[in-house]
């Protein structure tokens, strides 16, 4: 789902140039764009950058504001805006914001599981004990349910 878009221009090369929008959506930005040399064999375009693809985000003055995506395993992406700087700007940190909070949802869904995998191992620690004698079967139930209790 798209959540905005700006218009910018793309340069492949010197004679290629693509005219068209960069969108700000959910899990991506996307470029989308047509060339206006009616004799190009390659008349329209569309890139799709992936956040968790993307490493760095900038921006830079100039005649255009410039958006500067730097992707892994991949070299970096200039797209001109046609908007002003500022807009340009804000565009990116809307941009920035999305990639942060796809990160901590990831590193939060890590924490879980991380959290799950040490109360089980802490289970079975107790299991050991109530096998050897050191704790009673009730003492093991009460400590199970209230470790169990934090993920469920």
């Amino acid at each position: 789902m798209v959540i905005e878009k700006i218009p910018a221009l793309l340069e492949e090369s010197f004679t290629k140039e693509f005219s068209g929008f960069l969108s700000l959506e959910d899990n991506k930005i996307t470029f989308t764009g047509t060339i206006s040399n009616p004799f190009a064999f390659d008349r329209k375009r569309q890139i799709d950058f992936y956040y968790n693809q993307i490493s760095l985000i900038s921006t830079k003055r100039g005649i255009f504001p410039k958006i500067i995506i730097s992707t892994t395993g991949s070299k970096d992406v200039t797209i001109n805006s046609t908007v002003s700087y500022n807009e340009t700007v804000e565009f990116t940190r809307k941009i920035n914001r999305n990639i942060s909070q796809l990160q901590n949802s990831s590193n939060n869904s890590n924490d879980t599981s991380n959290s799950m995998s040490s109360i089980i191992l802490q289970i079975e620690e107790l299991a050991k004990l109530k096998d050897k004698g050191i704790i009673s079967e009730s003492e093991f139930d009460a400590k199970k349910k209230i470790l169990l209790n934090k993920i469920i």
